[in-house]
């Protein structure tokens, strides 16, 4: 698959990597595995993907 050179990743994408009861989860560790994009976020959205997998 081609990948963008620059990807943003939002709060959705890191709490589907961490939550491995997820549905997603699966999909979101092979994308991981396989992407060669440079990933960027922000301190938003590691703020709110951190609330969101202590709950």
């Amino acid at each position: 698959m081609t990948y963008y050179p620059t990807i943003l990743v939002d709060t959705g994408l890191l709490v589907a990597f961490y939550d491995s009861a997820g549905s997603h989860h699966d999909r979101v560790v092979e994308f991981f595995a396989g992407c060669t994009s440079r990933l960027v976020t922000s301190e938003g959205c590691v703020t709110e993907s951190d609330v969101a997998i202590s709950l």
